[in-house]
């Protein structure tokens, strides 16, 4: 039986998965990177845990985004099943994002406005009512749909003042972090920007910019025993969480030339070239074109397509808001979700820490941007019909019986998606 594949997280991190094995075969050589990660990296500069990680990390995430292109739509946000049966309920997700542009947008340059972390807070939420189900019982905006209050007021008012201040924390270290991605003129940003291969296997990267593609990580990082201090590293998996993306654009869409990790409570861009990073890992001379085929081909087990040639093909990926969007990375089952085609994911969730612990030695060092050195618009209420509460609240609860299984993982985890 051919192997099917979720999302590239799950690929990467299922033993029985090709694509896992072929990665390990074909690029084991992750120390040098690992090495080099580690000695750029700076201190801790946000250590404030006060939340779920995973809902902080897609917070940062939305929030970068609306900073960046103000015209992206979290289509995500508004795909469980429990709001988007319910027109209002989408619209009310809409406003809300709407007016996380409008702060975002229109604070001084650093300055996180409270209404945008607020706003991103809500849709972060709301994006975990879809990526897993398990969350109706005690999720605030199932509550909200339960009650028939799933209003733009209501939902810019769950964020708690330590969340805000912790979000808020991070995109000031951004400021300085990211510096040269979100001050500087572009000619493409594409925040989760899509790849030929996701319809194969649903993948995205957070940000692709002028042909670089850079990942978002909010973990903390390990505490040294002996002097109670964290230290950023880079796992395995995520290494090939990058390298899975650059791959997947099998028809050289974004044309990219570099690739990053942006660790955002240490505020600090890992940049690395695609090819010598590509070398690197496999230890010898790669063509990438050949390594997208390959990986094509592994992907498609269930396509009866053939395999572009990277750089002749003319692929169209549509901009955020206006996509035919990928398939979310972390959708609980087919049957219970809506179609790839009408949903659109957000980054993949963080992947656990490479297990073996290694001395460090001298290894292929990343052009870092170090971290620095520390660290209105009103609510609108949107009328939300009791007879389509009702029905959203029914489809939530159904939709949480139906994957509610023993041993079943559904949706994001709950560790640090960054």
């Amino acid at each position: 039986m051919s192997y099917r594949y979720r999302n590239l997280t799950h690929a990467i991190e299922d033993p029985d998965s090709p694509l896992r094995e072929y990665f390990h075969r074909r690029f084991p050589n992750v120390r040098p990177v690992q090495d080099g990660y580690r000695q750029a990296s700076g201190p801790l500069v946000v250590d404030t845990v006060t939340a779920n990680a995973g809902t902080v990390g897609a917070a940062f995430d939305f929030l970068l985004r609306f900073r960046l292109d103000a015209g992206y739509r979290p289509r995500v946000a508004a795909a469980a099943a429990s709001i988007a049966e319910v027109p209002e309920h989408v619209a009310t997700v809409y406003d809300v994002a709407a007016a996380a542009v409008a702060a975002v947008h229109s604070a001084a340059s650093g300055e996180a406005p409270t209404v945008a972390v607020r706003a991103c807070w809500a849709l972060a939420l709301t994006t975990e009512l879809y990526r897993n189900p398990l969350l109706v019982v005690g999720s605030a905006p199932a509550e909200l749909i339960r009650s028939g209050d799933f209003t733009t007021a209501s939902l810019l008012a769950l964020a708690p003042d330590d969340v805000v201040e912790l979000v808020s924390s991070l995109y000031t270290a951004a400021a300085t972090g990211l510096a040269g991605i979100l001050t500087a003129e572009h000619d493409e940003v594409v925040p989760g920007a899509a790849f030929e291969a996701s319809r194969l296997c649903a993948a995205e990267a957070d940000i692709v910019v002028d042909g670089t593609l850079i990942e978002l990580r909010t973990r903390l990082g390990s505490r040294n025993k002996k002097s109670g201090l964290r230290s950023d590293s880079l796992p395995r998996n995520d290494i090939y969480q990058v390298l899975g993306c650059a791959l997947f654009d099998t028809a050289d869409r974004y044309r990219l030339t570099e690739v990053g990790v942006y660790s955002a409570r240490y505020g600090t861009l890992h940049r690395w070239p695609l090819q010598p990073l590509v070398d690197t890992l496999a230890g010898e001379p790669v063509d990438l074109a050949a390594e997208r085929a390959a990986v094509w081909a592994l992907l498609d087990v269930h396509d009866d397509e053939t395999a572009p040639s990277a750089g002749t093909q003319d692929v169209t990926v549509s901009s955020p808001g206006t996509a035919s969007p990928s398939p979310d990375p972390d959708s609980p089952s087919p049957d219970a979700v809506l179609s790839p085609d009408e949903v659109s994911a957000i980054a993949d969730t963080d992947a656990s820490a490479d297990p073996v612990s290694r001395k460090p030695e001298a290894g292929l060092a990343p052009d870092v941007t170090p971290a620095p050195d520390t660290a209105s618009r009103p609510p609108q209420t949107a009328t939300t019909a009791e007879n389509g509460s009702r029905r959203g609240w029914k489809r939530l609860t159904q939709w949480g019986s139906r994957v509610a299984r023993p041993g079943r993982r559904g949706g994001r985890a709950t560790g640090d998606p960054h």
